[in-house]
Parts: structure tokens; C-alpha cells; sequence
């Protein structure tokens, strides 16, 4: 009973976080962020579902549900980091990423039906909960496909964002950083685990807590919305940030206008 109370407690933690978001970081933030909380407390109740299961097929629908969630995290994390990372991503590729995440989740629906992704799945209690052992099938490589390519682009994205973009502070970095190092690479480790109930959950409320962390420094350096928020549309001086010890925090628009130096000028850093 201990880990279904667990799984409960994940599932209410995990929807308090998205309530948080969406209470108190709405402005600076767009709807990636929201996406990827709510898409945690999917996955935290398929997990739940799953050791709810007694049968082979409550856990197959559980898993799909499962499946609904994470197979959409990778590409929500990757494109939470392009924009944290002041990278803009075309339509059209976040239409194709879209696209690829959704066939592999199609391909899940077909556990129970087809061979394509699982060939053969039974029903087993571990430690006294539900879960299943399967034996995947050709098109589950797509989804090893689709995990690995995101651990490798991100890794780029950080790389190219601590090279180039100035405007991006370092504790921020160093937050994505941990983020998407800790919770991509224990979902490859909870890959080869026997069963992934207890830790997938856990990983998730901390990717949460890390992400809250980083919607506060992204609060504080986004000066341009400071300024709207303050003068609304009567933007037409020059501002600029600094933390109370002297920290340069950032700038708007016009202030690069008349100091272009600005844009190679480091946040977090003094001037």
C-alpha cells in the first residue's frame, strides 16, 4: 500500500506544481511550460492506474496513458530549453517534432492489437502493485529514437547557448543544464529497471521543482516585461536591470538601440 499512497501523494504534488505555474508565472511564460507540467501529472496518474491494474489489460490502458505523457516530455523539455535559451525554433520543425511524437504514441495504442511495437506483454505484481513485462517489437525503436535524439540536442543547445546567446544568465544555464541531464538521463536508466513506477514519478516532481526555479530567474531577468508591466504601452525610454548587489539583470529594446555594447554584455555579471 505504501507505494500506491506514493504514487497519490506524486500525483497531488505534481498538480499543485502546474497550479503554481499557471498562478504565478503566466505573463513571462508561454504555453510550452504548461504543456509539459500538466503532461507530468498525466503520466504520474498512468503510473498510478498501472499499479492499480489487475489484469493485463487495465495495465495495457494504463501504460498507453502513461505513453500519452512521456512521449510528448522529451519534446516539451527540448523546446522549453530552446526558449529559456532564447533560441527560436521554425513552425514547421516544431510541426515535424509534433508529428514524429505523435506516431510513436500511435504505435503505443497498438500494444494489446498488434506486434509492431510490443511483440508479447503479461501481466505481473511487483512488491505487491500491479505492472507488466514486455517484449518490444521493431517499431518500439522509434521511441529509443526519439529519447536519445533529444538527450543529444540538448546537450547542443546548452553548448550553443552558453557560447553565444549573452543575454541568457548562467544560474539559468546551469538550472537547464541539471534539468535536462538528470531527468532525460534517469529515463534512460529507468528504461533497463525492471519496473519504472517508483522513480519515473519521483523524477518528475523534481524536473517540476527545478522548472519553478528557472520560471523565477526567468521573472526576474525578463526586463522587457517588467517595463510593460509598469509603463504599458508608453515604452520610449531606455531601461536597464541590476540586482541589489550591482548584478546587470538586462535591458530593453531601446537601450540596445542607443548601447549596442549591451548585447555582449553578460547578465548576472557587473557591467
Amino acid at each position: 500500500m505504501f507505494v500506491i499512497y506514493y504514487l497519490i501523494a506524486m500525483c497531488v504534488f505534481s498538480g499543485i506544481n502546474a497550479c503554481l505555474l499557471s498562478c504565478f508565472y503566466r505573463r513571462p511564460l508561454n504555453s510550452f511550460f504548461t504543456a509539459f507540467f500538466f503532461s507530468i501529472v498525466l503520466a504520474d496518474f498512468g503510473h498510478l492506474f498501472l499499479a492499480l491494474s489487475t489484469t493485463i489489460e487495465g495495465a495495457i490502458v494504463a501504460n498507453k496513458v502513461c505513453y500519452l505523457g512521456s512521449c510528448f516530455l522529451p519534446l516539451l523539455l527540448f523546446l522549453l530549453i530552446c526558449r529559456l535559451c532564447s533560441f527560436n525554433i521554425p513552425r514547421w520543425v516544431k510541426l515535424v517534432l509534433f508529428a514524429y511524437s505523435t506516431l510513436v504514441f500511435a504505435l503505443s495504442c497498438t500494444v494489446g492489437f498488434s506486434d509492431i511495437f510490443y511483440e508479447s506483454v503479461r501481466y505481473v505484481v511487483l512488491n505487491g502493485f500491479g505492472s507488466y513485462m514486455p517484449t518490444y517489437g521493431p517499431g518500439h525503436i522509434l521511441w529509443n529514437i526519439l529519447l536519445y535524439s533529444y538527450v543529444i540536442a540538448n546537450i547542443v543547445v546548452i553548448v550553443l547557448a552558453e557560447r553565444q546567446k549573452r543575454n541568457v544568465s548562467y544560474r539559468t544555464l546551469f538550472a537547464i543544464a541539471t534539468l535536462a541531464f538528470f531527468s532525460i538521463g534517469l529515463f534512460i536508466v529507468a528504461r533497463y529497471m525492471e519496473n519504472d513506477t517508483f522513480l519515473m514519478p519521483l523524477v518528475y516532481l523534481i524536473d517540476e521543482l527545478v522548472l519553478l526555479y528557472i520560471c523565477a530567474l526567468v521573472k526576474m531577468h525578463d526586463v522587457m516585461n517588467t517595463v510593460l508591466e509598469s509603463l504599458e504601452a508608453e515604452n520610449t525610454a531606455a531601461y536597464l536591470a541590476f540586482s541589489p548587489k550591482g548584478l546587470y539583470l538586462g535591458c530593453n529594446d531601446i537601450a540596445t538601440k542607443f548601447f549596442p555594447e549591451l548585447l555582449d554584455c553578460r547578465v548576472d555579471h557587473i557591467l
